[in-house]
């Protein structure tokens, strides 16, 4: 007979979203609260922070563990230029979840939830002309600032982990085989 080990808990742990590992690594959640499986190996920075979220970490808690993990600044919308939002068209804005908040001759400064997020530096770059310097801000308030609605899109991801955690149950937190 051959046997097959179960696959959501034999990945190892480079193959979960960058957010869910510091999360884990800080304690705010445990590895068993959000197991390696490949439906969350591709998930987006917005649905990592509600999984997060759906666990019990407050949006000021992940703000705080990015901050810290990557020696981030927060987002300071205090700061907010009048004329920058002529840099970045508004559908730009939506697109990549992101709040313009101050540019110079050399540079444009945004509030992002996903500081790491290569294709909207990429495009700010090259529309704007200037260095892109992202500062980090919780979902809810690039949300509230730029009077976007962010979507509920992990509701199938939570219904996903309540699976795994069955069938860990089931089969026990041990490597084990079905034959």
């Amino acid at each position: 007979m051959t046997e097959h080990l179960i696959p959501a808990l034999n990945i190892d742990n480079s193959s979960r979203h960058w957010l869910i590992r510091i999360a884990i690594m800080r304690r705010a959640i445990s590895s068993d609260q959000c197991p390696i499986c490949p439906e969350l190996q591709n998930i987006s920075t917005l649905q990592a922070w509600q999984l997060l979220e759906s666990f019990g970490v407050s949006q000021q808690k992940i703000l705080e563990i990015i901050l810290s993990q990557y020696d981030l600044e927060p987002a300071d919308f205090s700061k907010v230029a009048p004329d920058v939002s002529r840099l970045v068209n508004e559908k730009i804005c939506r697109k990549y979840h992101i709040v313009p908040l101050y540019a110079d001759n050399n540079s444009l400064t945004v509030a992002s939830f996903d500081p790491f997020d290569s294709e909207a530096d990429l495009f700010l770059r090259f529309s704007s002309g200037r260095f892109i310097k992202f500062l980090v801000a919780t979902p809810e308030k690039i949300a509230s600032y730029s009077n976007v609605e962010i979507d509920d899109s992990i509701s199938h991801l939570v219904g996903f982990v309540a699976q795994i955690d069955q069938i860990k149950q089931t089969f026990g937190n041990n490597k084990q085989t079905l034959k």
